[in-house]
């Protein structure tokens, strides 16, 4: 998650920035390197698939953080995450690449996306290939671990493609619904968030941890995942351009499903909507009845207590270290940025 920081974020998101890119960044190189130095002799996949890494080499590696982090807090060392880690970077790049096919997505962070650049036929070839090169990434990672480690991270990451599959699937039959329900769409939220699940209890497994600390960091990561995604919902509502893309190609955004929920809301919110189109002048009337909704209120205290419930988790079953406190400086970012979400007007993927 990378944001567009308002100045009264700034201090939050320069918190948040440097802890990733200090327990991220040499992951997500070695996955950027590795992509750049493959020889796929494909033409134009080969070209777009090199397009893709470049662009790695500006987004804040939050998943990679998420390995090293956790391995540093159950008791290892950094290193030990690396190749895995840029293995699971990998897959989650194919799965972004083939997301954005999906979605339809042209542009993100004001450039093009491999679909915007290379039209459908070669981001869908090109996601199949890092695919590819994920798999045999980790399982050439995983040699050097005992048979049991290997097996469970293995399963926890083939677990988690599952998982983020039938998020897709499920969150493309609500696309241009009003009638989706919020717990449905929460489910959505939850199965995307078993990337940064797996990721953490990998690091744990990596790091030598406890199942009860393999266990906690799973929990953290999950949980982090969904805070992340309601942020990003939170975010699009109060992005104008967003919002009417939300609208008019992909998903209602969850608060504006959890305010119809209300009847009374409802009533109010649906005559500024014509057929999933919004008038720019109607634009901050529907904002603030979303936002001053009951059922949006709900919505953000719910998920504040998910914050409080993993920052006590983990200092109930991780030993302190600079590892933890890192763990919980970004919970605290993203429990400001909730509190303070109407201050942020944009979100670069």
């Amino acid at each position: 998650m990378i944001l567009q920081k308002q100045p009264a974020a700034s201090s939050s998101l320069d918190v948040f920035a440097e802890i990733i890119e200090k327990h991220g960044r040499a992951v997500m190189k070695k996955a950027v390197e590795q992509t750049l130095d493959a020889n796929y002799e494909v033409g134009n996949i080969s070209v777009a698939a090199k397009y893709h890494a470049r662009f790695l080499r500006k987004v804040l590696p939050v998943f990679p953080a998420l390995i090293t982090l956790s391995c540093e807090s159950a008791g290892g060392k950094m290193e030990k995450c690396v190749g895995i880690g840029a293995a699971l970077t990998l897959f989650v790049e194919a799965a972004n690449i083939h997301d954005d096919l999906i979605d339809q997505t042209l542009v993100k962070c004001k450039r093009k996306t491999t679909f915007g650049k290379f039209g459908s036929d070669v981001s869908l070839l090109t996601g199949d290939v890092l695919l590819v090169q994920a798999s045999l990434s980790l399982s050439k990672e995983c040699e050097s671990l005992v048979s049991e480690q290997k097996e469970m991270i293995l399963k926890l990451t083939f677990q988690s493609l599952i998982e983020i599959c039938k998020s897709a699937a499920n969150e493309s039959a609500m696309r241009r619904r009003i009638d989706v329900s919020p717990e449905d769409y929460l489910e959505v939220v939850r199965l995307r968030a078993a990337v940064p699940d797996a990721h953490c209890m990998i690091g744990g497994i990596l790091g030598g941890g406890s199942k009860s600390m393999i266990s906690s960091l799973g929990n953290y990561g999950r949980n982090y995942g969904i805070v992340g995604t309601i942020i990003d919902e939170f975010l699009d509502l109060f992005d104008y351009q967003k919002f009417s893309s939300r609208l008019k190609n992909e998903c209602v955004p969850l608060p504006l499903l959890c305010a119809i929920k209300d009847l009374t809301a409802k009533e109010k919110i649906m005559p500024f909507l014509n057929d999933f189109c919004i008038n720019k002048n109607d634009y901050d009337s529907v904002v603030k009845l979303v936002a001053d909704s009951n059922e949006v209120n709900k919505l953000r205290n719910n998920t504040l207590d998910l914050l409080t419930k993993s920052k006590l988790e983990i200092e109930k079953n991780l030993k302190e270290s600079t590892a933890r406190r890192d763990l919980t400086a970004l919970l605290v970012v993203l429990e400001r940025l909730l509190c303070n979400v109407d201050e942020f007007t944009n979100q670069l993927l």
